[in-house]
């Protein structure tokens, strides 16, 4: 079984955070650091992987999500029952299919099933999962499967009222607002996200992660994402 320093946990913690609200240069330095403490801590490469994603320097994501696949692939042997890491390997199967492949190819397909896959098997391990079913929610807007995406998100609050992190919520929101008409229809999206990042700056520093449970969070912003999945739903059908 593979053990990973606290040291490193907090790093790839806080690199997430920072990651969430843009703050790239730092989330870049803390999951450096961590893979220089574990250099086989996956969730480290998929979290710079994604930086230099937003850096424009694909080559160097695509790298990082390569490794990271591989890396936890190790971590999901010594450790079967841990959901966390097929959670992490679904996100870096995704941007690989996103990124190194064309198009409705045979690799991004294989892509895309194995990150399906991935979270469905880490949601046996735990139903109750909020990231898990927050990942998998976005997988269905994807899909424009929206009804399935709410039931999700309703699970996750209702299994995780105060531990689900707000920056969860924020991949939700930007993927319906690349179907048309969503930031017409509900113009408070682009405020939610706001608010969710503001939420997820003042605790990022200090390596914590907010809850939709905290007092900081209102039940307003909860509500508006529930809206824009209602509307999402409405007109799909």
């Amino acid at each position: 079984m593979c053990v990973l320093t606290r040291s490193s946990w907090i790093k790839v913690n806080r690199g997430f955070s920072l990651l969430s609200v843009n703050q790239l240069e730092a989330a870049l330095a803390d999951f450096s650091t961590a893979i220089k403490l574990d250099e086989t801590f996956g969730a480290a490469f998929l979290g710079r992987g994604q930086v230099y994603l937003q850096l424009n320097d694909i080559d160097q994501a695509v790298h990082n999500f390569n490794q990271a696949m591989q890396l936890l692939s190790i971590l999901i042997i010594s450790s079967p029952y841990d959901p966390s890491w097929r959670l992490y390997r679904a996100q870096a199967h995704r941007y690989l299919a996103g990124y190194t492949t064309r198009p409705g190819s045979e690799s991004q397909l294989y892509h895309m099933r194995r990150a399906l896959k991935d979270i469905g098997e880490a949601l046996k391990l735990n139903p109750k999962l909020a990231p898990a079913l927050i990942e998998q929610a976005c997988e269905f807007v994807e899909l424009q499967r929206f009804d399935e995406a709410r039931e999700n998100l309703r699970k996750a609050l209702e299994h995780s009222p105060t531990s689900t992190p707000t920056c969860l919520l924020i991949p939700v929101c930007l993927r319906l607002h690349q179907h048309s008409h969503t930031m017409a229809v509900v113009p408070e999206s682009t405020e939610i996200i706001k608010n969710l990042q503001e939420i997820q700056g003042r605790y990022a520093r200090l390596a914590l992660v907010p809850s939709v449970g905290d007092g900081a969070t209102s039940a307003a912003i909860i509500a508006a994402v529930e809206s824009m999945l209602a509307w999402a739903s409405e007109t799909a059908h």
